[in-house]
Formats: C-alpha cells, sequence, structure tokens
C-alpha cells in the first residue's frame, strides 16, 4: 500500500478517537493559525486599510477555491458592507 493512503487513513482513524466537540476546537484553531498566515502575507505586501485588509484576506483564504465570479461578488459584498464601493472604485 501507499505510504501516504497509509498515513491518511491512520490519521483519519486518530481523528474519529476524538469527541466531536475536540474535532471542531482543532479545526477552529487550525483555521485561526490560516487566518494569521493570511493577515500577515497581505500586510507584508503592504495593505494595512481595514477593507483591503479584509478583501486581501479573503482573496488569501479562498481565491483557489472559489469561481471567479464568486469571489468577486463576495468582495463586492464585503466592500459594500464596508461602506467603500465595489473593489478598486
Amino acid at each position: 500500500m501507499d505510504a501516504p493512503v497509509e498515513l491518511a487513513a491512520l490519521h483519519r482513524r486518530w481523528l474519529m478517537t476524538r469527541s466531536g466537540a475536540e474535532r471542531l476546537r482543532m479545526a477552529t484553531a487550525m483555521f485561526g493559525l490560516a487566518k494569521t498566515l493570511a493577515v500577515a502575507r497581505v500586510k507584508a505586501l503592504g495593505v494595512t486599510d481595514g477593507a483591503a485588509l479584509d478583501a486581501g484576506v479573503v482573496r488569501q483564504l479562498y481565491g483557489s477555491d472559489l469561481d471567479p465570479a464568486i469571489l468577486e461578488h463576495l468582495l463586492e459584498r464585503l466592500a459594500r458592507t464596508a461602506g467603500l464601493g465595489p473593489p478598486g472604485s
């Protein structure tokens, strides 16, 4: 058997020994770390404005997973919520 497949199965079995609350805590901690890293990367690019920072973090976290039209719609809604109008306006 392929080692990565064996490791994935072992990891899944280990996760399933944890309670739902423990798995939720782990997922929350992992998302928190991912968000912290995304914020640091966007700030390293020189973005410091709150709304622009939020948009950059959304792009970092979800940009490769969302259809481009959906991502742009999400960013437009985020900008409207911030009272700034569409991104880049």
